[in-house]
């Protein structure tokens, strides 16, 4: 069962040498795509939702408006631990 948790990733979008306007930001791998504009600061923040009790391997990739890819995407591992449902026992019952 996938439960929608979401994640605020919060981080810089640099890289991009050939426009210093409009990069977008999409990040892959929770169970939706999210994008966002990134700031003047090559901020962006995006809320995805996770696949439960699984890693999550989340890619951030930024365009710029003359369509130049960030070189090297950033990317993380997220786990999101179902806290609803008791943990199982020594013999796996819950």
């Amino acid at each position: 069962m996938k439960r929608l948790m979401t994640i605020l990733l919060l981080t810089a979008a640099s890289g991009i040498g050939c426009s210093e306007e409009d990069l977008l930001v999409t990040v892959t791998g929770g169970v939706i795509t999210a994008v966002d504009t990134a700031n003047l600061h090559d901020l962006f923040t995006v809320s995805i939702p996770l696949n439960t009790n699984q890693e999550n391997f989340l890619v951030a990739t930024a365009t710029d408006n003359l369509g130049a890819t960030m070189t090297s995407p950033r990317t993380w591992t997220v786990v999101q631990i179902d806290t609803t449902t008791p943990l199982a026992n020594d013999t796996g019952a819950r």
